[in-house]
C-alpha cells in the first residue's frame, strides 16, 4: 500500500504494530481518546530501513502509528506521539552507526569419562570442571570466522580425525547465528548473539544440538552450553560449544 506524508515523500509501509480489536473498537467509540499523532522522516545514515523497523516496532504501538519507509532516500518515517518520536530520534542517534565487525572463535570440546588433559585448552579446563562433572576434555575441532552487526552466520567446524576400527574418521558441524549488536566502549563492549549448532550430515532440517542466546564481553571465552555427543567414540560423553568473540 502506497502513502504519503504531509511533505509528499513516497512511503511504503514496513512495520504495523498490532493493536488488538477490542482497544480498536473503544478508540473508534470515543472511549479510549485517541493520540495525537505527528509525522517525522529520519534519514538514516548506516541503518537499512528494514532493521530500523525491526529496532523501532516495540516502541512505536499508538493506535494509528507505524514505521514506513521513505521511498527512496535512505529514510524513514515515523507516525507517532511526540514522546514516542524523541525516543525514536534518541534510538536512532544510538544504533544509526557503522556495523561493528565481530570475529568469532569457535572451540568444539569434548566432555570425556576418562581422565584427560588436554594442554590446548588448558586456560578453559578449569572453568570446565566447576561447570560440569565430567573426568576431562579434549579440544576436537576449531573455527573462526568474522561477522557484523545485525547479520546472519554461519560457518562449518570440521573435528580433527579420530580411529575408529582404523580408519581416520571426521566430524562436520554447522554453526548458525544471529548477531544483534555490540554495545559500551573500551574494555566494557559486550556483543548480543544467538547461536545453534547442527550435525552437518542431518541436512537442512537437522536439530539444534545446542542453541542459545546470550550477551558476552569481547574478549573472553564463554561457555556456550553441552550437548548430546553424535558418536560414541569410545569415553565422549557429551559435546561442549566454547566462544570468544572480538570486535574490530
Amino acid at each position: 500500500m502506497i502513502r504519503r506524508t504531509i511533505v509528499l515523500a513516497v512511503i511504503t509501509a514496513l512495520a504495523m504494530p498490532a493493536v488488538s480489536p477490542a482497544q480498536d473498537a473503544l478508540t473508534k467509540q470515543g472511549v479510549i481518546p485517541s493520540p495525537a499523532l505527528d509525522v517525522k522522516t529520519f534519514r538514516l545514515r548506516n541503518l537499512k530501513p528494514e532493521d530500523a523497523a525491526r529496532l523501532l516496532g516495540p516502541y512505536v504501538n499508538s493506535p494509528g502509528g507505524g514505521v514506513f519507509e521513505a521511498g527512496g532516500i535512505g529514510a524513514i518515517t515515523v507516525r507517532e506521539t511526540p514522546k514516542v518520536l524523541a525516543t525514536v530520534d534518541s534510538l536512532l542517534r544510538v544504533h544509526d552507526r557503522p556495523r561493528a565487525v565481530v570475529s568469532m572463535r569457535f572451540q568444539l570440546i569434548a566432555a570425556l569419562d576418562s581422565s584427560f588433559r588436554d594442554p590446548a585448552i588448558a586456560t578453559v579446563d578449569a572453568e570446565l570442571r566447576k561447570l560440569f562433572r565430567f573426568a576431562g576434555y579434549e579440544l576436537i575441532g576449531e573455527a573462526t570466522m568474522l561477522t557484523e552487526e545485525m547479520n546472519d552466520f554461519a560457518t562449518t567446524l570440521t573435528t580433527k580425525p579420530k580411529l575408529v576400527n582404523g580408519t581416520p574418521v571426521r566430524e562436520s558441524f554447522q554453526i548458525h547465528g544471529w548477531m544483534e549488536g555490540a554495545t559500551g566502549t573500551g574494555n566494557d563492549r559486550t556483543v548480543r548473539v544467538t547461536i545453534s549448532l547442527q550435525d552437518a550430515n542431518g541436512g537442512k532440517g537437522a536439530e539444534d544440538l545446542l542453541r542459545t542466546g546470550l550477551s558476552m564481553p569481547a574478549g573472553q571465552v564463554v561457555i556456550l552450553g553441552s550437548a548430546r555427543p553424535t558418536h560414541t567414540f569410545g569415553s565422549r560423553a557429551a559435546l561442549i560449544l566454547v566462544v570468544q568473540p572480538e570486535i574490530r
